[in-house]
């Protein structure tokens, strides 16, 4: 049996709107949960909308009970690379006092 192509309604849950409204419940509290979202929009959209919206529109994902982006910007990247150089610089000047700095400095 092959798949045919069909007519079905379009999904009208994951809009520009909704993406907006999800993304800035998120940018509020990253610590919301998936039931919190949809427990705030009501009946406006649905459960698996809201994890639609999440995973595959605003790409993010779960870690240590915070959403973070799943692919990091290419500022974000910039960011990271010019710490670690800063910070291995000062290794490197520094040696094991940069590791190890001594407790009287404190």
């Amino acid at each position: 049996m092959q798949n045919t192509s069909h007519q079905r309604r379009p999904r009208t849950s994951i809009s520009p709107e909704n993406i907006a409204v999800v993304h800035d419940l998120i940018e509020g509290n990253r610590r919301l949960t998936v039931v919190e979202i949809f427990q705030e929009l009501g009946t406006r959209i649905s459960y698996g909308s809201v994890q639609s919206i999440i995973k595959n529109e605003l790409l993010l994902q779960k870690i240590s009970a915070g959403w973070v982006p799943r692919l990091l910007s290419d500022q974000q990247k910039t960011a990271r690379v010019q710490i670690s150089e800063t910070l291995l610089a000062c290794c490197k000047e520094e040696g094991d006092a940069f590791i190890h700095p001594s407790h009287s400095d404190l």
